[in-house]
């Protein structure tokens, strides 16, 4: 097994030695981590396809994992069909959780075993523990994948703060928002800010749905949204160090009183509001009229619209000084038994048409240049956020680990432990 494994590595690193005085480097590290051989000597964006076509094709099919509730029609219905008829190259689709796969990965690494699924659709917010915890390929895609040449580097390159140099490559543009009925909230009475917010439901209790910060990410992107809006520029600074650390995030959170304002207003709108269990809930209670308005995504309301789950009346808005948005991503696990499929796979989908497909379907926005909101004309504009709000009033999220870190203080300071 000894001496199986140094061959391994051998085989591994003499490809990018090679690389790191010519041609390629790996996007992190020193030596590429993948546990699969993988020859690219050669490889760069113009010989990518005559490098990575025949290896995907010898290896004959991927496994891809999804973790987002309202994507498996995407990958079932358009990208894996379509893939499949273009290289012939079959793929294992499974629907899953970000948790349950986050173990099934780091259980395998952990084992020295492969990895259960070669491509993993993943929340972009935990780009730095797959970075950490040695599941992320360091293969850097951003400067390999033809598709990416088309893409924002900046974003391509970092994800939540963490820098992984184009390994974890942002497939999904996200943003959380307020969502209203207009036909039953006037545009006059709309509120534009966190405090207008709560002066509306005063007015109108019990019509007001927010998804818990424990139970879903539109309502944990409220609550971190309205502590950014609510803390002075000293307090948000030191909220969006985006190199904080678990303990200095938990000792923050603890200790600054940068957050007493927000627990405060947090309790009081939520005494006022519908809290639900999740985004779908929220979006349930504005379908059945129970709620005129809730926190919500905007591709998840704009997806509502289209299979009719919600009415058309709908709108969205977002609240000043802003609202946080971002995204999720496609990466190659560092133990993929099909790495090379895997590379072909993240490719395709990384393409113009899937891009648009899903931007046109779902209102899943792009940082590929060229996929803008204009594509999105018509009646169906009028479900996406307006133009002057978005993305003039979009923000970043914080840290993965001030996150953390805040949800865990939402727990004890507006739910009291529940």
């Amino acid at each position: 097994m000894k001496q199986t494994l140094l061959i391994l590595t051998a085989a591994l690193s003499l490809p990018f030695a090679a690389a790191q005085t010519g041609t390629l480097a790996p996007a992190f590290g020193d030596t590429l981590n993948l546990k699969t051989p993988l020859n690219v000597r050669d490889l760069n964006r113009d010989t990518f396809y005559k490098v990575i076509v025949p290896l995907a094709r010898k290896e004959g099919s991927l496994t891809l994992y999804n973790f987002a509730a309202s994507f498996p029609p995407l990958w079932k219905e358009v990208v894996i069909p379509r893939f499949q008829q273009k290289y012939g190259i079959k793929v294992n689709f499974y629907d899953t959780t970000s948790d349950v796969a986050d173990q099934q990965l780091v259980a395998a690494h952990r084992a020295g075993q492969s990895a259960p699924t070669d491509v993993y659709f993943a929340p972009g917010g935990k780009a730095g523990f797959y970075k950490a915890s040695g599941v992320l390929a360091n293969l850097p895609l951003y400067a390999l994948l033809p598709e990416a040449r088309l893409y924002q580097k900046a974003a391509a390159t970092s994800a939540v703060g963490v820098q992984h140099g184009g390994s974890f490559m942002p497939f999904h543009r996200n943003q959380t928002a307020i969502a209203y009925n207009s036909a039953l909230v006037k545009a006059a009475d709309v509120p534009r800010t966190f405090p207008a917010l709560l002066a509306w439901a005063k007015k109108n209790p019990g019509k007001l749905a927010i998804t818990s910060a424990l139970k879903g990410g539109s309502g944990g992107g409220f609550a971190m949204s309205a502590a950014s809006a609510l803390m002075g520029a000293s307090c948000k600074a030191q909220f969006m160090d985006q190199s904080v650390t678990a303990d200095a995030a938990a000792q923050w959170v603890k200790t600054s009183g940068c957050l007493n304002s927000t627990w405060t207003y947090l309790k009081a709108i939520n005494g006022l509001s519908e809290v639900t269990n999740g985004n779908n809930d929220t979006y349930n209670l504005i379908a059945n009229n129970a709620a005129s308005m809730g926190t919500v995504w905007e591709d998840g309301v704009y997806t509502y619209v289209q299979r009719r789950q919600l009415p058309d009346s709908v709108r969205l808005t977002l609240l000043s000084p802003g609202e946080v948005g971002g995204g999720d991503g496609l990466f190659v696990t560092a133990d993929a038994p099909h790495p090379a499929a895997a590379m072909l796979f993240i490719d395709f989908a990384l393409s113009a048409d899937i891009q648009t497909w899903k931007l046109e379907n779902m209102a899943s926005r792009s940082v590929r240049l060229g996929i803008g909101s204009d594509k999105i004309t018509g009646k169906n504009a009028q479900n996406l956020l307006p133009g002057n709000l978005y993305p003039k009033f979009s923000l970043s999220w914080p840290a993965d680990a001030m996150q953390v870190a805040f949800r865990d203080a939402y727990a004890a300071q507006v739910l009291g432990g529940r």
